[in-house]
């Protein structure tokens, strides 16, 4: 709440304040500067200007802001991403850390501390550290005889993701190949259908640096086998996932009307639900789709 002062000899003030309205639209935002600040200092943000602070994840942070209705007013204030979430980023690697130092304490030290590892590598690549993640599931799987074969599966299913972000592709489709076996051996239908999507990708991008046209066939059989087993799981995100990386597969081996069906499918099931994310990933697979078919103007819709 904000006031400002009134025309006259007295001092009347009025009360103004600020809506937020989720618009539904997806935006693009472009860093134009960025500056350095340290603790206790103050600094202004000038009214309808966009904003996002960077703090060390191991750092105790907090900022206190004062809405001044007197320097800048926007009746309509515009804000970037969804809101009320409650992300504890910062505390989470300071937990892990701590829990990491308990596991000696405990029985049974490497099977908590696999885990726990296993945790951390997985917040280090949601927050794009992949050096950090693939040390933590390195280790992790070091101790693959404390805590099991399915969380072996699990881990190893991370770090083929991570190897794959880091361009590893090689490491990577080992790392999948791996996962499928073993998690066929145990039965785990749910890992084999990560396994295998993750498989399709990594082959699809083995294709586009070598132009090896076998394993774009491969890419193809691996992401419809991702498919079918995301459908009898009945996991839904996972099923627009696959059709989604279908649509790039069928652009690439030059069947756009293919690639177009595959990513309207997986916007149709996404749709649906209250991800905007996977709302918006599956809305860009589908305008790739059209333009690739030279409907530009759909496309940019």
């Amino acid at each position: 709440m904000a006031a400002s002062r009134l025309a006259g000899r007295r001092e009347a003030w009025e009360p103004r304040f600020a809506i937020h309205v989720n618009t539904n639209r997806f935006v693009s935002a472009v860093l134009r500067q960025s500056e350095v600040h340290v603790r206790n200092t103050t600094y202004k943000i000038p009214a309808a200007h966009f904003h996002a602070p960077e703090v060390n994840p191991h750092a105790f942070h907090a900022t206190l802001f004062v809405f001044d209705a007197r320097r800048g007013f926007v009746q309509d204030t515009p804000v970037l991403g969804p809101r009320d979430l409650n992300a504890e980023t910062e505390g989470v690697l300071q937990a892990y850390d701590r829990a990491l130092s308990l596991c000696s304490a405990l029985p049974d030290p490497d099977r908590h501390r696999a885990r726990v590892l296993g945790e951390l590598g997985a917040v280090n690549r949601r927050l794009g550290r992949y050096a950090q993640a693939v040390a933590c599931f390195e280790r992790a799987l070091e101790m693959t005889a404390a805590h099991g074969r399915l969380g072996e599966l699990q881990i190893r299913g991370e770090l083929g993701v991570v190897y794959r972000h880091m361009g590893r592709l090689d490491d990577a489709k080992r790392v999948f190949e791996g996962q499928y076996t073993q998690a066929a051996m145990l039965g785990s239908d749910r890992e084999m259908c990560r396994a295998v999507g993750n498989l399709g990708m990594v082959s699809y991008q083995l294709y586009l640096q070598t132009g090896d046209a076998r394993l774009l066939e491969s890419a193809i059989a691996y992401q419809t086998e991702r498919i079918e087993r995301a459908r009898l799981l009945k996991l839904e995100i996972w099923e627009c996932i696959g059709l989604a990386r279908m649509s790039l597969l069928h652009t690439a081996n030059g069947r756009p009307k293919d690639a177009i069906d595959a990513a309207s499918k997986s916007l149709d099931i996404i749709v649906k639900g209250q991800d905007s994310t996977a709302i918006a990933i599956s809305r860009f697979f589908y305008g790739w789709a059209l333009l690739a078919d030279k409907r530009r103007e759909e496309a940019l819709r």
